[in-house]
């Protein structure tokens, strides 16, 4: 099983929302075992989410 959570951490003036997105990612054979995997991410006023670039603000 996956899991994601998002934490926005700055808004610019052109709506664009920049925070991190955590994803704990489950072993299928023991789900009692697990990483987090942590990413820097930008979001569109639109909804798209995707890689913040290098140098975006945090």
């Amino acid at each position: 099983m996956e899991r994601k959570d998002i934490r926005i951490d700055f808004i610019d003036d052109d709506g664009i929302a920049y925070g991190k997105q955590t994803t704990r990612v489950e072993n299928p054979d023991d789900p009692e075992q697990y990483v987090l995997v942590e990413r820097r991410i930008a979001i569109l006023p639109g909804g798209l989410v995707f890689d913040a670039p290098y140098g975006a603000p945090h």
